[in-house]
């Protein structure tokens, strides 16, 4: 299975920093923002020639210096693709802080219990898992932007630095949520 795959564009998709990093109080933080006031519209019709879209709304992850995210795995509660668990789905992330920060995947033990959540301030639905019902079975530095699983349980372990904040876009094809095989096919003249 493929994890993480870098990707490259010759300039900076991300627009409007100065607003979206601002540290919250809490040490772990999740919200939602305006797809259209946080990336820019070239990079919007470059990904769009391709035939991938993303829904209107960018999710943003706060983790601060020395902690740990959520370890969770994304569900889709939406359209025929309803309630996927383990499964192969994918994000495009943008990482802003947190250098050499590490994202982690796993794979749930087979008496693993997960617990369905909300993120408290977003409504985007999750599964979490406590640490002793998962196995790792991988991990990896991840670039700006990159292309990660989610569809599998997974964290970040920030590094003792700096604040870690990341901007989470979900590419859709055909109205549905991408495989990782099938975003790198869409994506491929944006991956080095």
């Amino acid at each position: 299975m493929t994890y993480c795959v870098n990707l490259h564009f010759d300039y900076d998709p991300i627009i409007n920093k100065e607003k979206i990093l601002v540290p919250p109080k809490h040490h772990v933080y999740m919200s939602m923002l305006n797809l259209f006031e946080v990336v820019s519209a070239k990079f919007i019709l470059d990904i769009t020639k391709t035939g991938v879209t993303f829904s209107n709304n960018a999710e943003l992850f706060y983790t601060q210096k020395d902690k740990n995210g959520i370890l969770h795995r994304d569900i889709s509660l939406t359209g025929p693709d309803a309630v996927m668990k383990d499964d192969d789905y994918v994000k495009i992330n943008f990482m802003l802080g947190g250098q050499h920060s590490l994202m982690n995947w796993y794979i749930p033990n087979t008496d693993a219990v997960a617990i369905k959540s909300n993120s408290y301030n977003t409504g985007a639905p999750a599964e979490r898992f406590s640490i002793s019902e998962v196995s790792h079975v991988h991990s990896a530095t991840v670039g700006y932007p990159s292309l990660v699983q989610v569809g599998i349980p997974h964290n970040i372990t920030n590094n003792l630095i700096e604040d870690r904040f990341v901007i989470c876009l979900v590419p859709i094809f055909n109205n549905k949520r991408m495989t990782m095989e099938l975003a790198l096919e869409k994506l491929a003249p944006f991956i080095l």
